[in-house]
């Protein structure tokens, strides 16, 4: 039997007996001859699934029947321990996660831990619903290892990773995340930590394993910055930590295979998986004349449905969700309408946000605060919210699922997605043991199917290292060879060492220019850069220009006018309110919409990119000054104040924990004496839970205090 037939054979209507039944004969001769892990009899054994979650299998019989066929495609967490015989059962504990994890594993993902478990480096690429960041948790649980890494992509997912270890290993490990975090010696110790902030520690001496997630992000091609983009610091991440880390385990989306050189080849084994948990029924509004009428008409039909909607940028996102709350309102749940009425407050009521959420739309893209969109992700997982409009975001930072998937828009900013980011938008569609069919919307054609290889520097090749990742690493990680073509780099810049390194990620070369540049301006007399302390526009203004016109780095697409007028704006503003208050004085219309978001936008350029920008500066202009007998510069108290935002550190440092600024300055006078992020936490957690604390804080407030800090 083919598939064809199959697929002509199968009912998904229990009340129609006669048919329903010749169905599953005919799948089970499919799955005798083929397989049940084969695409098409794993997809129909999902949806028969679906139907007992449903509750419209009334026959014990057949629904014995289903669950066996979900016991040979490996789908043990589908079965219903209720329902199965001494056998079943005992298959059905067999794959049961470690103890101390409450969890079943599928067959292939069953497999994919056994080789973790037996010290082997592995590579897994699967689909989006197949379960691989557990596997972390799984091998935490199992090993105990006394120093795990997890590097991730992006501040969200850091924050994601914290929340379940915490949660299971909170007792047994020190969780750090931060790099103002000083681990206990006397403790297992997981970091889960950014690339940047992985290369900025110098303490971690020994890794038993090391999990890059997303590692997809390794390969240089798929970087948006270019060459000296966060890819090489994560390449140079991966090989300073190749010879020290004992075991690695990649996780990332499924893709054809990874280039790496044959001295590394037997260190790493491959899983390639393209079992999907789900099963998905495509939409296809590709050739729609009016898509927004029929995306609004769509939410309509599915508004008790939870959706993810894809849109190509900020803008385009907005744009969606204004229509959309006038032409499809949701309903709005009490929680999400005090939160909105909490943001107009603290932030600005002409917020777009604030009326697309009092329309039971949510947003999530990069100019959104962390804190904020960590609450909304919140409200969408536990049902108060039932549409999210993503940009992506989507892909790189939104650990979530939805029955419906919306591909509004073809594009991420101005491109044209590949087939690669294709999936991993439509992978959203569907979660294992939750949604067990998922929607996928389509309003344009999907890109033609490529396999795609990723090539990753730190894994290949010496010869093929480029010269930002090679002045980077350690003398030690590094052949003869490499040694000479680095020290050759070195002795070409008319630059020390250090410099050379330090600006490598902003493009390789860009240094020298921004160096020519400097030097010329401070011999002609320029003494514009010249700045320590608390300066305004003007000094701000001296640095950026430079940055801006030599160096490759995250602006937040602003000119460098712009990004020193709201850093202006927010040094005398202080807090929020009164800094977009002051952005939209004089000003009426549309624009004062618009102008906010920019705002926002200038907020989120300020969270690390620009500041670490500015320190990188001082060194260059310092080195300048130092050979010209000039007064060395000082930036650091801006780029930390713009870090931060004019607030304390810790106030930043509970943000990421998911307690919004705003918030964190009314708490600032608790938490400001804290030598650590720990105590800091510690004397919150008793201030917000005190007969004072409740007094102060509205019920909104320390329910966001209590899901942070939980």
């Amino acid at each position: 039997m083919q598939a064809p037939e199959l697929q002509s054979a199968l009912h998904y209507n229990p009340e129609n007996s006669g048919e329903f039944f010749a169905g599953l004969s005919a799948l089970s001769k499919y799955i005798l001859e083929h397989g049940a892990t084969d695409r098409y009899a794993l997809e129909a054994i999902i949806r028969l699934r679906d139907l007992v979650e449903q509750r419209r299998v009334h026959n014990a019989a057949t629904r014995d029947l289903i669950f066996s066929f979900c016991r040979e495609a490996g789908l043990f967490p589908y079965l219903e321990p209720a329902e199965l015989d001494w056998r079943d059962k005992v298959t059905y504990e067999f794959f049961r996660g470690p103890p101390g994890l409450d969890y079943v594993f599928h067959r292939e993902q069953w497999q994919a831990f056994q080789q973790l478990v037996n010290g082997r480096s592995v590579v897994l690429s699967a689909p989006t619903s197949f379960g691989k960041s557990v596997l972390i948790h799984a091998f935490i649980a199992y090993r105990k290892p006394k120093c795990a890494v997890i590097v991730v992509p992006t501040i969200a997912l850091l924050d994601q990773f914290r929340r379940r270890l915490s949660d299971t290993f909170g007792e047994e490990y020190s969780i750090i995340t931060r790099n103002d975090q000083t681990p206990d010696p006397s403790r297992k110790r997981i970091y889960v930590l950014t690339q940047e902030r992985l290369l900025d520690r110098d303490d971690i001496e020994e890794i038993d394993i090391l999990a890059i997630d997303e590692y997809y992000k390794l390969d240089s091609g798929r970087d948006r910055q270019g060459e000296g983009g966060r890819a090489t610091l994560l390449n140079v991440a991966l090989r300073k930590y190749l010879q020290i880390a004992r075991q690695f385990f990649f996780l990332g989306p499924t893709i054809a295979g990874v280039a790496i050189r044959d001295d590394l080849r037997d260190r790493f084994i491959e899983v390639n998986s393209d079992v999907s948990t789900v099963a998905v029924d495509f939409h296809d509004h590709s050739n729609t004349s009016h898509p927004y009428n029929t995306i609004a008409s769509l939410i309509r039909k599915y508004d008790s449905d939870k959706s993810l909607i894809f849109s190509k940028s900020p803008p385009a996102s907005r744009n969606l969700a204004q229509y959309l709350s006038q032409r499809s309102p949701l309903a709005c749940h009490k929680t999400v309408k005090e939160f909105a009425d909490w943001l107009a407050e603290y932030y600005h009521p002409e917020w777009t946000l604030v009326s697309t959420l009092r329309s039971g739309f949510g947003l999530h893209h990069g100019s959104i605060p962390r804190s904020v969109a960590q609450t909304l992700v919140r409200h969408f997982n536990e049902g108060h919210l039932n549409a999210l409009i993503c940009t992506s975001t989507l892909i790189e930072g939104v650990n979530t699922a939805a029955k419906n998937v919306f591909i509004f828009d073809k594009k991420i900013s101005n491109s044209d997605y590949d087939y690669f980011d294709f999936r991993n938008i439509a992978g959203r569609s569907g979660r294992m043991g939750q949604y067990f069919i998922g929607r996928i919307f389509l309003f344009h054609e999907p890109p033609a199917p490529v396999a795609f290889e990723l090539d990753i520097p730190a894994l290949g090749e010496d010869s093929k290292l480029s010269d930002a990742i090679l002045v980077n690493l350690p003398d030690e990680s590094l052949s003869d060879d490499l040694r000479r073509r680095r020290a050759a780099i070195f002795d070409r810049s008319p630059l020390p060492e250090d410099l050379v390194k330090m600006f490598a990620p902003y493009g390789f070369g860009a240094v020298e220019k921004a160096s020519s540049f400097v030097r010329n301006s401070l011999e002609a007399g320029d003494q514009s850069i010249i700045w320590r302390g608390r300066v305004g526009y003007k000094e701000l203004l001296s640095v950026f220009a430079i940055a801006w016109e030599f160096l490759r780095f995250n602006k937040g697409r602003l000119s460098a006018k712009e990004a020193a007028f709201y850093a202006n704006r927010l040094r005398n503003a202080q807090s929020l309110r009164p800094f977009f208050d002051g952005l939209v004085d004089g000003i009426s219309g549309a624009e004062r919409s618009e102008k906010i978001e920019r705002g926002f936008r200038a907020l989120n350029a300020f969270d690390y990119a620009i500041p670490k920008m500015l320190l990188d500066m001082e060194s260059l202009v310092n080195y300048h000054c130092q050979q010209l007998a000039i007064s060395l510069v000082d930036y650091s108290y801006m780029a930390q104040a713009l870090d931060n935002l004019f607030n304390h550190h810790w106030v930043k440092a509970l943000d990421e924990y998911g307690i919004p600024i705003p918030l964190g300055r009314k708490l600032e006078f608790v938490v400001r004496d804290s030598e650590s992020l720990e105590d800091a936490i510690d004397v919150l957690k008793a201030y917000y839970r005190s007969d004072v604390g409740s007094l102060r804080l509205t019920d909104l407030e320390i329910g966001l205090i209590d899901w942070a800090l939980q």
